[in-house]
């Protein structure tokens, strides 16, 4: 899969998570309002509890009263939800009135003979030494105790007691409490509900949404695909043949082919396709065009040559002079030439540039015995080898470019070295490169950017008098442009011992074989 087909798979998932928390968002809003409306309800029927109480006036026989089971038919009545239920109790929590008609004897609650099915005495068991019975369980809980601390103060109390283990799973206990007072007499009126169907809306509409999820992704998935398909497959075709033509200006590739689109992808195709023959024709003309100058400079040269050859044998010393001066640019003049058309003949092969294996430290060997044997200017090649790299000395490329850049370092250090000097070639390796450091013993570089050397026909270097040491100042711009078309760099450094310049080095880095 392409990153575009991640990136806009990526962001329809956001998308989708962004609806999941606002949906989830809604749920629990949703449930805090049902929550509320129905304490509020709860609270209601409290106050029509504490309503029927001050009618009825009782007096020091309140506690009494309420053990009638008229007075429970009675409060029953005037209870508008018969799921609700009332619970009175004293200041120390002791049950005065039960709505559900529960035994008030406390004997009635012991635990006695109960069976215990999975570990559990199913809300009817003995906690902190006090009785709960079914339908009570809350009045021992802890946030219930708090909460009735602060009714004993006067405080009207409206909250919920959620239930987390196995048996009382999704019950949400709703409870109001509020403290009624007579004739010194102090009783706390509770209604109370036991509500699973809150919890059971709010979590079946979770896995509804849940479950709408997986085919919305699926749909996504898909969609992707298909957009990936009919879009972002021929972009990136349209790319990969750009980069492959920007890469290899010589050959017979092509632009993808999709005219047939009728829509804007088709269109570019047409549009990139023009552009490419267009230019293809272009480079073409002007290499044709170049070639033809050269051939056609090439011609006066040679006449001018030969002329001052023969001119130079009876000319006199000022004569003779200016003659050399000819003779030197007329070389130079070749030289340009003979390089400018090199490099525009590289240009174009290494855009086909195909892999191999190559022994840096045995084609180093070759060119420095090379050297050596021809013995410009007497100097001398050394060839110096660490011994770390052992066998690691394989570069993936093409041997006669790599063989052509280094010539063109070595005859542009010979050129500026003084005769009989020696040239130190090192071998080392630095992380996953090869680093090959050519050191001549000459003027050094005065230039401050020594990136400028290398730029086209640079000559702000001073070489000798010497014949050898004409130059096109294209040699190390070569070199440079085959070195990085092997993945790798070249730089240049003046050498510096006890604060003194005594030459100038190159440091080229290839990249290592990855199957070395």
């Amino acid at each position: 899969m392409n990153s575009l087909f991640r990136k806009f798979l990526f962001y329809n998932l956001i998308g989708l998570g962004l609806i999941a928390v606002i949906v989830f968002s809604t749920l629990q809003f949703s449930q805090k309002n049902l929550v509320d409306e129905r304490i509020q309800e709860i609270r209601n029927h409290v106050l029509l509890v504490e309503n029927y109480l001050s009618l009825n006036n009782y007096t020091l026989d309140l506690i009494v009263s309420l053990q009638d089971i008229r007075v429970t038919k009675e409060i029953n009545s005037i209870l508008e939800n018969k799921n609700v239920s009332i619970v009175i109790l004293d200041k120390n929590k002791n049950i005065l009135f039960d709505s559900k008609g529960y035994d008030l004897n406390e004997d009635a609650f012991q635990s006695k003979g109960l069976v215990a099915l999975d570990g559990a005495d199913l809300d009817l068991a003995e906690t902190n030494g006090k009785k709960e019975v079914l339908g009570r369980t809350f009045i021992n809980k802890d946030n219930f105790n708090l909460r009735f601390k602060e009714a004993i103060n006067g405080e009207d109390q409206n909250f919920i007691i959620k239930s987390y283990d196995a048996f009382q799973k999704r019950q949400i206990e709703i409870i109001s409490m509020k403290l009624f007072s007579n004739y010194n007499q102090d009783i706390y009126i509770i209604a109370y509900e036991d509500n699973r169907d809150i919890q059971k809306v709010i979590d079946d509409n979770r896995t509804s949404i849940l479950i709408g999820a997986i085919p919305i992704m699926i749909i996504l998935l898909l969609f992707s695909i298909f957009l990936s398909s009919v879009v972002i497959s021929p972009i990136k075709q349209l790319a990969d043949s750009a980069k492959n033509i920007q890469t290899k200006t010589k050959s017979t590739t092509k632009i993808i082919n999709l005219n047939k689109r009728k829509d804007e992808i088709g269109d570019l195709s047409k549009i990139l396709a023009e552009k490419v023959e267009s230019l293809k024709d272009k480079i073409e003309e002007n290499e044709e065009y170049s070639a033809d100058l050269m051939h056609e400079i090439r011609n006066p040269l040679t006449s001018i040559k030969m002329a001052t050859e023969v001119m130079s044998s009876g000319g006199t010393k000022g004569q003779v002079k200016f003659i050399n001066a000819i003779q030197n640019d007329v070389a130079r003049i070749e030289t340009i030439i003979t390089d400018y058309s090199i490099m525009m003949k590289d240009e174009a092969l290494m855009s086909d540039l195909q892999n191999n294996e190559i022994d840096i430290q045995k084609l180093l060997e070759n060119i420095t015995l090379e050297y050596n044997r021809v013995n410009i200017k007497g100097v001398k090649l050394r060839l110096i080898t660490s011994e770390n790299i052992k066998n690691n000395t394989i570069v993936n490329g093409h041997a006669e470019f790599i063989k052509r850049a280094l010539h063109n370092i070595y005859d542009n250090a010979i050129s500026f070295s003084p005769n009989s000097s020696i040239i130190e070639t090192s071998i080392s390796l630095a992380s996953s490169y090869l680093t090959i450091t050519i050191a001549d013993n000459g003027p050094g570089i005065k230039e401050l950017n020594t990136e400028n050397i290398f730029n086209r026909f640079y000559t702000f270097r001073e070489p000798s008098d010497d014949a050898t040491s004409i130059h096109s100042g294209l040699g190390l711009h070569i070199a440079r442009q085959i070195i990085e078309a092997h993945q790798g760099n070249i730089r240049a450094e003046n050498q510096i011992m006890n604060g003194k310049l005594v030459g100038a080095k190159f440091i080229v880095n290839l990249p290592i074989s990855i199957n070395n």
